[in-house]
């Protein structure tokens, strides 16, 4: 049986680079960085199963080990992709435990392939399920023994290219209809104060939160732009603006970002740095 899957995967394979005129789109996101050689395996590993599949890099610089901020990071990402784009994304830190190996489908026609700990969060929430399996089948996976801490070679990257070879993702394995979801932290508003939570911090160090930017024009007046922002036991004053540059340099503001989300910066410098935030720190902004 082993030996009949493996040769139909073959055939799949052969077939991947001629049976469209374009080719199919597999997106990486992961926290490997770019130091070591783990990216690139992983690219391997997709390529190994499709060999003519358009390989595109979301990021390897999440945060190690940052299940919040890859979630956040993959979401944001991957609705801008055309549908039926596979995205494989790896941020495990779990790797090697019980946890389970997954291919999701959203409704929005997207697959998603990676660790079942919370990473897909921010697609069920931003797209909505449609249905999702556990890989179960050894025989889709890398040749020989399985390694217990490297899974995006082993099973994430061959299982993304067989699914980019037009592989049915029902073939992986058992359909499950409770994908680990990480829990809600909710913004929240009262009479003159926001919070919520830091779900990025981007290569500036501007915070990036999960609070709609409109609640901003809701909760204060553009007659007083002067709010205090909360992080980390650091309170600091701020400026309600529309962009960077409406502030001196090293000044904080506090502005409507492009994902329609509040941002909290600093003109041409890090945020981060000046508050010690992170993304999960939680943000209060308030007169």
């Amino acid at each position: 049986m082993r030996r009949f899957v493996i040769l139909s995967t073959t055939i799949l394979v052969a077939g991947c680079a001629g049976t469209t005129s374009t080719p199919p789109s597999v997106a990486l996101l992961t926290d490997y960085g770019t130091t070591d050689a783990y990216a690139g395996v992983l690219a391997g590993a997709v390529l190994r199963n499709c060999p003519d599949a358009h390989l595109i890099t979301i990021t390897h610089q999440v945060t190690p080990f940052d299940i919040v901020e890859g979630s956040y990071l993959l979401a944001r990402a991957s609705r801008e992709f055309p549908e039926h784009t596979i995205f494989v994304a790896v941020v495990d830190p779990g790797v090697g435990t019980q946890r389970r190996s997954i291919v999701l489908r959203t409704r929005a026609g997207r697959l998603y392939v990676g660790p079942d700990n919370g990473l897909f969060t921010g697609v069920v929430r931003d797209q909505g399920l449609d249905r999702a399996w556990e890989i179960t089948d050894e025989s889709l996976l890398r040749p020989g023994a399985l390694s217990a801490t490297f899974h995006g070679r082993d099973i994430y990257g061959p299982v993304g290219g067989l699914l980019a070879s037009g592989f049915p993702p029902r073939r992986v394995g058992p359909e499950i209809g409770d994908p680990v979801m990480l829990p809600a932290h909710e913004p929240a508003r009262t009479a003159g104060k926001i919070t919520g939570q830091i779900v990025h911090v981007d290569h500036y160090g501007n915070l990036i939160t999960n609070i709609p930017a409109r609640w901003l024009s809701d909760t204060f007046s553009k007659k007083t732009p002067t709010v205090s922002v909360l992080v980390e036991q650091q309170s600091r004053p701020a400026t309600w603006a529309r962009t960077y540059a409406d502030v001196p340099p090293g000044s904080l503001v506090v502005l409507p970002n492009a994902e329609g989300l509040v941002e909290i910066a600093r003109n041409a410098a890090s945020a981060a740095e000046l508050l010690g935030a992170r993304a999960g720190s939680q943000v209060q902004i308030h007169h």
